[in-house]
């Protein structure tokens, strides 16, 4: 993290097992929507919170990253964008056979669900 930033992390995530097959491509989409939010998010006020959960959530898994930050633009379609990032991330949630959605709730809030494992 740059020096000039005062960004703070929350974490509330549940111990749950996952294969390989499933935790490498969580763990690549969680560093992709952490990147974009420090290089995107806060802008020129480089100050924010970022809050990531993994839950059960009945027989699906749920896994949420969230930030204060200003949001994707209007009109942007996440799963059809030229942002080699955003790509990479919805091909990981096909990977591990879940659907993404995204939400502006204060700041971009993109949620996961899957079954796999």
């Amino acid at each position: 993290m740059a020096p000039d930033r005062n960004v703070n992390l929350d974490f509330a995530i549940e111990e749950i097992s996952l294969s390989l097959d499933s935790s490498i491509p969580c763990g690549l989409i969680v560093n992709e929507l952490v990147s974009n939010c420090f290089k995107y998010a806060f802008g020129e006020k480089k100050t924010g919170n970022i809050k990531i959960s993994f839950e059960r959530n009945g027989d699906n898994k749920r896994l949420v990253v969230h930030d204060s930050g200003k949001g994707l633009p209007n009109g942007l379609d996440f799963r059809n964008t030229d942002s080699l990032g955003l790509q990479l991330v919805v091909t990981l949630v096909d990977q591990i056979d879940g659907d993404i959605k995204y939400e502006f709730s204060n700041g971009s809030k993109f949620i996961i669900n899957f079954k796999r494992d």
